[in-house]
């Protein structure tokens, strides 16, 4: 069954005009910055497209994460916007911008009226549902789970086209943030799959929704099962794309993932190589170059490992990493964690550099949830500061902490990695840990859930070093 063909950005009144057109067409591609180019040349010849060009602005910033911007345009324009299905949408906008900007309480105040005035009006209901889709994203922020759900639930359910697929993914959102992992990647399927029955496209949400999908038949491997109609929906990840580039990018890198755990080089390289393409900042650059690296050292392209983690390390070195969100610095870890077989000093400093910084985040962007975010930040900062001869006490101990974390969330191949690593990490250092507990737990994940795995090589090598009593330089 089809969703409805009508939403809250088709039921203001078409123009013709090229610049309004191409603004409209460039939102729904999702390319927000060509929208706002084709608005600062438009001239509007009526109240209808000066409202429409307004409200498309405010749209376009909001996905620019920009919602400062939107607050002076939106206000000022109250007192001229007519329309009840425009004056809802401009409230709207504003209670969203000013709750991620200024005050969470007076925003879903202001989203309050609005619905409020919706009822009143005989606003249409898809208005009326992406209204409550932005109060459950302000309980989102709050992380009040329940009702971010429950309106999440009821916007799902409305039959509200583009807005009942966004309803969709918040629910997984919010799964997720609960720990339920297997559930929340069948809300995001379930998003996914009335996204391609719509009548719209919302490309943005199509490559959030693949980025979301991605990570979790990554990291659920061996935990879920991933249904047939999966491989026939078309993919929105190609190396020339310039949609979303940032959730394509770390789609990239999960499907590496996925490659490496199938062994399949052709694959990983592929994947590899677009998240490069793709790549929308220096950061993310650094990041896929070490994943890069990462793909030819596991097939034995040692020439080509060590060039590209020399080169994820000397762009690294250059960024301001203190001007970067949580997951773009992250990829210093990615960085320091592969520089480690080629240059651990070097490797070390990274990491050090790393537990420096100031992280910031939108409230609302906050979408992973924090422990695994963390048990990610202690692997990688583990299997680094645990490679010398040395004791740190605190580098097992994240090791630990992160084998904990992934294998109550059921990501198996991140518990068998993490097994290894404080497999090499106790003998390196010389500390008494129950005969090769940590590698045979690892063994048998892998040759339950991944024999084919990079992972296998890595347990070989490590039971290689356990024979000859001395660590590889794998």
């Amino acid at each position: 069954m089809r969703c409805s063909s009508v939403s809250s950005m088709t039921s203001y009144q078409r123009v013709r005009g090229d610049e309004l057109a191409s603004a409209r067409d460039a939102w729904f591609r999702a390319d927000y910055r060509a929208c706002l180019d084709a608005l600062d040349i438009l001239t509007p010849v009526s109240a209808s497209q000066r409202t429409e060009a307004l409200l498309l602005r405010a749209r376009a910033l909001w996905r620019l994460n920009d919602p400062a911007a939107t607050i002076p345009l939106l206000r000022e324009a109250e007192s001229w916007v007519v329309g009840a299905d425009q004056l809802a949408t401009l409230r709207m906008l504003l209670g969203s911008a000013v709750a991620r900007v200024e005050s969470e309480g007076e925003g879903l105040a202001i989203l309050d009226d609005a619905v409020l005035f919706a009822s009143e009006r005989n606003v249409h209901p898809a208005i009326v549902a992406e209204i409550e889709h932005h109060r459950a994203l302000v309980y989102w922020m709050r992380r009040d789970l329940d009702r971010a759900e429950s309106i999440a639930g009821a916007v799902a359910r409305a039959g509200a086209d583009i807005i009942s697929a966004r309803g969709f993914q918040l629910c997984g959102f919010v799964s997720a943030a609960r720990g339920l992992h297997a559930q929340a990647y069948h809300r995001f399927l379930e998003a996914l799959q009335t996204l391609t029955a719509c009548e719209q496209r919302d490309d943005f949400l199509a490559a959030n929704l693949m980025q979301q999908v991605a990570m979790y038949e990554a990291e659920l491997r061996g935990t879920i099962s991933i249904p047939q109609w999966r491989v026939a929906v078309p993919q929105v990840m190609t190396a020339d794309a310039d949609v979303a580039p940032v959730q394509r990018t770390q789609a990239a890198f999960y499907e590496t993932y996925s490659a490496l755990n199938d062994d399949d080089p052709e694959r990983a390289f592929q994947r590899a190589r677009i998240a490069d393409a793709l790549a929308p900042s220096e950061a993310y650059r650094a990041g896929a170059l070490a994943m890069r690296a990462k793909v030819s050292r596991i097939y034995g392209e040692m020439r080509n490992a060590r060039e590209h983690a020399y080169h994820a390390a000397d762009l690294a070195e250059r960024i301001d990493w203190n001007e970067t969100d949580d997951d773009e610095s992250l990829g210093l870890l990615v960085v320091a964690e592969e520089l480690r077989w080629y240059d651990l000093p070097r490797a070390r400093r990274m990491v050090r550099g790393y537990e420096g910084i100031g992280g910031k985040k939108d409230a609302l962007l906050v979408r992973t949830p924090s422990a695994l975010y963390r048990a990610i930040q202690d692997l990688l900062i583990g299997a680094v500061r645990s490679m010398g001869h040395e004791r740190d006490v605190d580098a097992i101990a994240r090791l630990r902490r992160a084998c904990s974390t992934f294998r109550s969330a059921g990501y198996l191949w991140r518990t068998a990695w993490a097994l290894i690593e404080l497999d090499g990490a106790y003998r390196r250092m010389g500390m008494t840990a129950p005969d090769d507990y940590f590698l045979a737990g690892a063994q048998e994940i892998i040759q339950r859930h991944f024999p084919r795995s990079f992972l296998a090589r890595l347990g070989a090598l490590a039971q290689r070093d356990m024979a000859v009593g001395e660590p590889s330089g794998r």
